[in-house]
């Protein structure tokens, strides 16, 4: 990817690459400087902007920063409430509620994370799963499960369906671990969680 932006520096793509290889291998002020130069070339991508708050909040936990530079990313941008990355980042929390309803939830501001959520297309069942895991893992981390119980078991029921047809995908474990959670089924929660983290290696 060096080589292709010698031969092509104007291409925002390759800087943004670059920048997300920086942020996997933790080199942040790489990956904060690979960033910031996608965005100078493409102000428009949102995914860039996404990659660039969570290399703020790695490196140094500042939120505030990292809250400014989502603020570049629309407000209505459907792909920056509900991917983060196309799902580079696995099962993760940041990855299950998308990187705008993230810091939401580092200021414990879910009702803002909820509401971010609720603007989530749903036209197609995996959105519709989507927007569920993450309603979950925000309102548990909310300390709202109990009030979160009829989603936790939709969550629940089609995580259960899935992973009956593909038992080692790793994502719909660690969702199912938070609807177990969600429900008070710990037990359960851990045995999942435990099954996820053995398939991955280290």
């Amino acid at each position: 990817m060096d080589r292709a932006a010698e031969l092509d520096p104007r291409d925002p793509q390759i800087s943004f690459n670059i920048g997300l290889n920086y942020l996997v291998l933790r080199r942040w002020s790489d990956a904060e400087h690979q960033l910031t130069h996608a965005l100078a070339l493409d102000p428009h991508n949102v995914l860039a902007t996404g990659f660039l708050a969570t290399t703020y909040i790695n490196s140094t936990g500042d939120i505030r920063r990292a809250r400014q530079a989502s603020r570049e990313a629309p407000a209505d941008s459907k792909i920056y409430i509900s991917n983060f990355g196309g799902g580079t980042t696995g099962g993760s929390l940041a990855a299950m509620i998308g990187p705008r309803a993230y810091l939401d939830v580092l200021e414990k501001r879910f009702a803002d994370a909820l509401k971010a959520w609720d603007a989530a297309p749903q036209d197609i069942p995996e959105r519709r799963l989507r927007q569920l895991e993450a309603r979950v893992g925000i309102q548990v981390l909310a300390g709202q499960g109990g009030v979160a119980k009829s989603e936790c078991e939709q969550t629940r029921t089609l995580l259960e369906a899935r992973l009956a047809e593909r038992p080692e995908d790793g994502r719909s474990l660690i969702g199912l671990a938070w609807a177990y959670v969600c429900l008070g089924r710990n037990a359960d929660a851990v045995r999942v969680a435990r099954q996820a983290a053995d398939s991955l290696p280290i």
